[in-house]
């Protein structure tokens, strides 16, 4: 008996059958990063976690007990918990994370939720994450009407310029650069109109001037350019970190970065 190859409708079905056959590569875990940042100290540097692909809800750090909210487990939401382990209130609008309480009355006081440095037009519940996103949590005073509600504490980054790697003999000087992403709006575009959704543009990425950057005991302030200039004479291994000291309003921290000074003649 010789059998015809199939046409039409049944080639398109015997097709489908032989694709469902293959096995398909099931969907990875995400590797992201969360920091939080609160109104006098850095509460959590930048931690890596693992979260979920989304096909099920977010669970308990340690996997005991159930969370108060239904959110899918590729969320800031679960990437909070993670890296926190716990110790944060778990609502989808946080006021308490790390023991620090901030509360809207009567400051107008928030945590601001800052996604990849831009101002976040998602909650924690929806804000889905994938490898290499980060999320931080900032302690924020919002800012007035007139310049978009954005507040003045805002994502900073602290680069080592020279020496790059942070090793310096002792007496020597580090420089440093220090970038800022201002926000321009916190209200952005409602689309489509009549979905709740607003649309947030990506910040400005500018030199942040005025800034302190600290070194152990040693400290120098940014100038127009948003750079500074360190003389490090103490030994030892340190953490470089931007910040403003005092402000009432400002209270942007950038994460830790690692700094070795050495003796003449010797090694990190």
């Amino acid at each position: 008996m010789r059998v015809r190859k199939p046409q039409g409708a049944l080639a398109l079905v015997v097709g489908l059958l032989a694709l469902l056959a293959i096995p398909l590569p099931a969907l990875a875990n995400s590797t992201v990063k969360v920091m939080v940042v609160g109104k006098t100290s850095t509460l959590l540097a930048p931690t890596t976690v693992e979260i979920g692909t989304g096909s099920s809800e977010a669970t308990t750090w340690n996997e005991v007990g159930s969370m108060p909210h239904s959110c899918p487990n590729n969320t800031a939401y679960q990437a909070i918990e993670k890296a926190v382990k716990g110790n944060w209130d778990r609502e989808l609008f946080v006021s308490t994370i790390l023991g620090e309480t901030i509360s809207w009355e009567p400051h107008e006081e928030y945590w601001a939720i800052y996604y990849n440095s831009n101002y976040g037009e998602w909650g924690v519940c929806s804000q889905a994450m994938k490898t290499g996103d980060t999320v931080l949590m900032q302690a924020v005073v919002s800012g007035p009407e007139s310049e978009g509600w954005v507040p003045q504490s805002i994502p900073i980054e602290l680069e080592l310029v020279s020496p790059s790697n942070g090793k310096v003999e002792k007496g020597g000087t580090l420089k440093v650069h220090v970038t800022e992403w201002k926000p321009t709006t916190t209200v952005g575009v409602e689309e489509p109109k009549g979905s709740g959704h607003w649309v947030i543009p990506p910040s400005e990425h500018l030199n942040a001037p005025g800034y302190t950057v600290k070194v152990g005991e040693t400290s120098a302030v940014t100038n127009a350019s948003g750079e500074a200039t360190l003389t490090l004479k103490k030994l030892g291994n340190f953490t470089a970190e931007a910040s403003m000291p005092g402000s009432t309003e400002n209270y942007s921290r950038s994460a830790p970065v690692p700094v070795c000074v050495f003796k003449a003649g010797g090694t990190c």
